[in-house]
């Protein structure tokens, strides 16, 4: 579904931000602040992308629309990016999108969630989990 895309990074999208000249560090500089604003208000964006508001309903929607689709299904997967995994379990996990910082997700991450319809509310049972990373070599990669 297009609502687990990752988040649109706008003016940013295919930058590179990790060489050492003047505009990778100005780009970088710039990325950062947008990310540590986007920590602290849901309406902070990228310049001219997406904010964690917009991504949160894309992806809480998506979510439903899965749901509701397969009434049956007792397991679902979703594959979704980075940063757009870490707004959706935010959301689901805190009732907080903003919450971001506090959920890793390294590189091939998988997160498992419980959702329990009693209570209406999303349970964490495994964030994060990247040892497949290890075992073909490959660096488990950090956080987005």
């Amino acid at each position: 579904s297009k609502g687990f895309v990752e988040i649109n990074y706008g003016d940013l999208e295919g930058k590179c931000i990790h060489n050492d000249d003047e505009e990778s560090k100005r780009l970088k500089n710039l990325f950062d602040q947008s990310s540590r604003d986007m920590e602290k208000d849901l309406y902070a964006r990228y310049p001219g992308g997406e904010n964690a508001n917009e991504v949160e309903k894309r992806a809480r929607e998506a979510l439903r629309k899965l749901m509701n689709d397969t009434p049956n299904d007792r397991h679902l997967v979703v594959v979704g990016h980075g940063r757009c995994n870490k707004i959706l379990l935010a959301s689901l996990l805190y009732n907080d999108a903003s919450k971001i910082s506090s959920i890793e997700q390294g590189n091939t991450a998988i997160s498992i969630v419980d959702y329990d319809s009693g209570d209406d509310k999303w349970l964490e049972v495994m964030l994060n989990y990247c040892a497949h990373n290890e075992d073909r070599g490959a660096a488990s990669g950090g956080a987005y």
